[in-house]
């Protein structure tokens, strides 16, 4: 054994423990075997690492290749380094210079890498010599900072190297079925692989598909594709990407932008917007495309074992996103219906809904003499097969504009790929066809491409050589569904007609099954087996069906138990694996309550520490932990409940979009004549809209009316006050009321309410409600909001906390709620570990022994420290003399003999008023010291002095400060903030800032904005009210919609609007905000009448900037009338006025 003399220590104490055993014949076999000894990173135990050859083998190293690691901006000269390295090239905003730079700076970070950090295997074996002199240091205390340095510098290195490790490709199976491990015959193997792949066909019948396609791109839609690209859309692109993940052939990441962004944003601009603005190719270079290749098994065996991921250079990924930011804008007019992948507004629960319940229908349909087949095609490399002039005919034929087209084919057509096998190049293959997965772009084309196919089953069915199945009488026909490579085609079950796999409904002939299955030279089935990962069947017994879930937790819960995982361990992983197992499947099916309950108690048991064959004190039970945190619990999730949240974004969808294919499907089916809500229930209905009617009441008690013309909405019989639990007026109706509709309400030619007429038919508190809501200034279509969310889109997050509060009034209070401090222990910065151990003492389930006594463990009740008192969690943390010595030789020096408290909780909830954000944590982690301590006298019978308790704890306290500085540091991303002070607009241009000002004493809200030059000179300023007490957002989105109004009368053409409200302003930016809330219905009025301008944007600007705007909108909120000015303002505005202008 190498690497050091003991194998345990804990303190001072170090022993041999852990051995390598191995016969004579076997050393006589390995003769250069050898046991290392790891460095201890996670244990008291240091790992052994057994080495076959003994020495690494050296013939197959290769130079690892550059890479901008995270971990270097930690150090000051990295940024140094950088600045000097992109400077040192002279260049003219061209591509050219621009590669130059990147080049310069690989090699600048390369040079300084080797110099600063050294080689990463010579510095990890320098730190385990190190590592290993001091675990044979005599002052164990004194070595222990420097030690837990070292570890923290090489955790990072040797994640990385077991990565590499893991992922390495020894040996593969040639064409000839022969297992080769010589490195010169895999880098053939797998350079041929892929040359084969991305050959071209050169296929000759592509004008059969695009004679199909008709024209869907119009002239309003190439007019957004080709308007002039803009720097912001840039940004957009670079901060949306993983800073981390996928470094280019460049070796750059999109961290090293981000970070830098200030240093390289005019050499990447200028060169991006002129590819995208004139078409100024790009070297090929750019498009340069590393190809990695990932086992998907554990022993991979040929090429398809191997999944191959493309890194493309992040400049060229910032262009392709910008290309495909706008191109998934218009896809949803330009895709057919039947395709759901990869669209904002599709899902693929939509797809599955669809195929549900056409087999749903097939399997039912028995007495019929129409029979009827259901065929999945699985398209193999589908991506890497794609034709580049088919994908031209197809964005050709329909419609997109031929520099589209240019800008597209130029990023798809001009790629190369470099193969890279564990880490060295393979070979390079110039390809002629095929996507790459790892391109922003290639998503949206291959949805395009497929298109094509949708188009000739149309025209098919159009020659009526093709039959589509309808599964009523006004439901749509479905002919075929796809969801990316997966496809499901639908048709007449005739022997002419049959094309691929096949599965028969009940009532095909058995001689009609086996001519066609003769055909197809394959079995007939009628079982449909699964359809995108879920049963697309699903019987009576859905309990049997879904065991599959319980078994999958069972499994995850026994590997979890070999790893002795802390309790904030299990609570991530219950949390992030177990409860996310099931998520799936509840998006479409109501899991049986039997079932899962069954889930929460294997949850329930794995996070007490039991497992299968273990059972330990459940202290609470599951529906206790499975409150929010804010309440003082857990937050785990109740499954039936979060199961019927799942299903009602089903039935919202419904709601909302009854023009989809999904939802014409379900309204022809299940209620032709009525609405979602009053649908019945009817016997012979599918196992998916069983389980989506029984979130229907659930979506009830959230949705309310939105109002847009207000003629569709009745006035006493629809849900559409907001803040009223049931939505409805509960004012009585005068008797010789003539009003109907909310549109009796509204005055036409203002857009604003009736406001007499509203105060003499309401109570005065729903009079307030309904003036306090603003209104379209278009004339919209009324429509659906869910009242709980900002943006009025139903979410699964506030269907599941409204869901447990129905079950909460179902069943009254249960108790299980903790008190306002319980909420609080959640927000204190301390160690997770820390927090539950606070939490449990809080709620009293900690395993004292009066508790365990009640719970029958037959134990002695006296305090295992000091052996005075009976042992109860408020004693041991509070009063006995161990703590009472720790509490006041604390910074904190609390006299605890003082405090008359009866229990540990309200110890806690006098503790939180009165102690700063930093003495909780100190409060927190010494009691987590002394439960430890505590557990040392039972288990060790060692006694700690009080003296060293707070010493550790808040020696503690500083490591968890300090660890939580390195990880958490910033790198660069997010938005940048908006201006501090008031900055002047061009020349051109005119700046309108502008703010809304609410308050709780007036029913209405203030509205200011002012208009300046490019001297700051005031052009026109005006302060007018809203009606209504709204929400300040609201306020804020109605300020913006009157400016852009009151600049219009001002025939302003040129115009830049500033906001301090960073919400309104993003909405602002959005291409298409939702217009299921008010708000978005401000924000749509808005962007039409941005349209009115020759140039108008929109733009954050700090409090600060914008002082102006809010003391005019604070004046309107109590002025009697509206006011406007010219240049002169009043005084105490033309302060602010003349402040700005000072700061210019």
């Amino acid at each position: 054994m190498v690497g050091g003399k003991f194998t345990w220590r804990r303190g001072r104490v170090c022993e041999k423990l852990d051995r390598g055993l191995a016969s004579a014949s076997w050393k006589c076999l390995f003769p250069h075997a050898q046991v290392r000894l790891l460095p201890p990173l996670s244990s008291d135990h240091n790992p052994l690492w057994l080495t076959i050859n003994g020495r690494r083998d050296k013939r197959n190293r290769h130079k690892k290749k550059f890479c901008f690691e995270e971990m270097w901006l930690r150090d000051a000269s990295c940024q140094e380094i950088i600045h000097n390295s992109w400077l040192s090239v002279n260049g003219a905003g061209d591509w050219l210079s621009l590669l130059q730079k990147v080049k310069a700076c690989s090699i600048g970070l390369e040079s300084w890498n080797s110099q600063h950090f050294g080689n990463v295997q010579r510095r990890l074996e320098q730190c385990t010599k190190r590592l290993e002199a001091l675990s044979l240091c005599r002052d164990p205390e004194a070595a222990c900072q420097e030690e837990k340095q070292i570890l923290f510098e090489t955790e990072e290195w040797l994640e990385r190297e077991e990565r590499m490790a893991r992922n390495k490709i020894q040996k593969l199976l040639t064409d000839q079925g022969e297992w080769t491990t010589n490195l010169a015959e895999l880098r053939g193997l797998v350079t041929g692989y892929f040359a084969q792949i991305f050959e071209s066909t050169r296929p000759s019948n592509i004008d059969v598909v695009t004679s199909c396609l008709c024209p869907r791109v119009g002239v309003r839609e190439n007019s957004y594709l080709l308007h002039d690209f803009t720097e912001e859309e840039l940004v957009k692109a670079l901060f949306q990407m993983h800073p981390s993940k996928a470094p280019g052939p460049d070796g750059l990441t999109p961290l090293f932008f981000q970070k830098f962004w200030s240093t390289v944003k005019k050499d990447v601009i200028t060169p991006c917007l002129q590819y995208l603005n004139l078409g100024v190719a790009f070297p090929q270079e750019l498009n340069l495309t590393n190809i990695v290749l990932i086992p998907k098994c554990k022993e991979p065996k040929t090429m398809s074992d191997l999944r191959p991921i493309s890194l493309c250079n992040v400049i060229y990924k910032v262009l392709a996103k910008t290309l495909a930011n706008r191109l998934k804008q218009v896809l949803p007019e330009v895709i057919s219906p039947e395709q759901s992948a990869f669209l904002q507004t599709r899902l693929i629960t939509d797809n599955f809904l669809i195929a549900y319940e056409v087999l749903h229908f097939m399997r039912a349909r028995k007495r019929r003499k129409r029979g009827w087949q259901a065929i999945k095609l699985n398209m193999s490399k589908a991506f890497d097969r794609v034709e580049w002039p088919y994908l031209e005919a197809v964005m050709r034929a329909l419609g997109f504009a031929d520099r589209w087209i240019s800008l597209i084919m130029g990023c798809v057509s001009s790629v190369q790929y470099n193969i890279l096998l564990n880490g060295a190049d393979a070979g390079r293959v110039i390809p002629t066809r095929g996507l790459r997965q790892g391109d922003p772009l290639s998503l949206y084309l291959f949805i395009l491409c497929a298109e094509g196919l949708t188009a000739m089953i149309r025209d098919a069915e159009e020659q009526k050589l093709l039959h589509g199945i309808k599964i009523c009488r006004q439901a749509p026909t479905i002919s075929h569904l796809f969801f990316a490579d997966d496809s499901f085609l639908f048709l007449r079950a005739t022997e002419t007609e049959s094309k691929s796999s096949v599965i028969f409904s009940s009532n095909v002939p058995q001689r009609t099954q086996d001519a066609i299955s003769q055909i197809l030279c394959m079995s007939a089935s009628s079982q449909p087996g699964r359809y995108l990962g879920l049963p697309a069947f699903v019987g009576r017994n859905r309990t049997a069906v879904f065991s599959s879930l319980k078994s999958k937790v069972w499994h995850k819960v026994g590997e979890w138990r070999e790893q002795p995982l802390s309790r904030a361990g299990r609570e991530v992983l219950i949390k992030s694996v177990l409860q996310a197992l099931p998520t799936y499947v509840m998006s479409l099916f109501l899991l049986p309550q039997s079932l899962c309950t069954d889930l929460e108690r294997i949850m329930n048991r794995y996070w007490w520490g039991g497992g299968m064959d273990e059972h330990k004190i459940h202290w609470l039970e599951w529906k206790k932990l499975a409150t929010s945190k804010r309440d003082g619990s857990l937050g785990f999730r109740s499954l039936h409940e979060f199961n019927l949240a799942m299903l009602c974004k089903q039935s919202w969808r419904l709601l909302v979009n009854p023009d989809s294919l999904v939802g014409r499907l379900m309204k022809a089916k299940y209620f032709p004549r009525s609405d979602l809500f009053h649908a019945e229930l009817k016997p012979a209905c599918s196992q998916t809209w069983r389980s989506i009617w029984c979130s229907i009441t659930l979506l009830r008690q959230g949705c309310r009316k939105l109002i847009g013309d207000g003629r569709t909405i009745e006035i006493w019989g629809d849900p559409w006050l907001p803040g009223i639990t049931q939505f409805c007026v509960q004012s009585p109706r005068p008797l010789s009321c003539t009003l109907h509709y909310v549109a009796d309400l509204i005055d036409e030619a203002t857009h604003t309410w009736k406001q007499d007429l509203i105060l003499c038919t309401f109570n005065p508190s729903e009079a307030a409600l309904i003036l306090s809501i603003p209104l379209s200034w278009t004339r919209r279509n009324d429509g659906w909001t869910w009242n709980f969310t900002r943006n009025g889109v139903f979410s699964v997050r506030t269907g599941y906390h409204r869901a447990l509060e129905m079950e909460s009034s179902r069943i009254g209070p249960s108790g299980s709620s903790g008190s306002v401090g319980g909420g609080r222990l959640w927000r204190i910065d301390v160690p997770e570990t820390v927090r539950l151990l606070i939490w449990q003492a809080y709620r009293g389930v900690l395993p004292t022994k009066d508790n365990l006594h009640r719970r029958r463990v037959e134990t002695d009740l006296l305090c295992p420290v000091c052996g005075l008192e009976p042992e109860s969690i408020l004693h041991c943390f509070v009063y006995c003399l161990a703590a009472r010595a720790t509490w006041l030789g604390s910074p904190l020096s609390l006299r605890v003999s003082e405090l008359h408290v009866d229990n540990f909780a309200a110890f806690i909830d006098g503790m939180i008023p009165i102690l700063g954000r930093e003495q909780l944590e100190m409060l927190c982690i010494l009691c987590w010291k002394i439960w430890g301590c505590r557990n040392e006298v039972v288990w060790h019978g060692k006694h700690t002095d009080p003296q060293r308790i707070i010493e550790h704890g808040l020696g503690y306290l500083r490591e968890y400060k300090q660890a939580m500085i390195s990880k958490g540091r910033q790198v660069g991303l997010g938005q940048q903030l908006g201006e501090t002070r008031w900055r002047p607009p061009d020349v051109s241009h005119v700046k309108i800032n502008t703010d809304g000002a609410t308050s709780g004493q007036q029913q209405n809200f203030g509205i200011g904005a002012v208009a300046r030059d490019h001297d700051g000179n005031v052009v026109a300023a005006m302060a007018c009210k809203g009606q209504g007490a709204v929400v300040a957002e609201i306020a804020e989105a109605c300020s913006l919609r009157k400016a852009l109004q009151w600049a219009r009368g001002l025939s302003f053409d040129r115009i830049i609007l500033e906001s301090d409200c960073a919400t309104i302003v993003t909405a602002m930016q959005h291409e298409s905000p939702p217009l299921n809330s008010t708000l978005g219905l401000i924000i749509s009025d808005s962007k039409m009448l941005m349209t009115s301008f020759l140039s108008c944007r929109v733009q954050h600007t700090r409090r600060e900037g914008n002082s102006v705007a809010h003391e005019l909108a604070k004046r309107a909120i109590q002025a009697e009338a509206d006011e406007c000015w010219g240049a002169d303002l009043p005084e105490l505005i033309a302060q602010f006025v003349i402040r700005d202008k000072s700061n210019i």
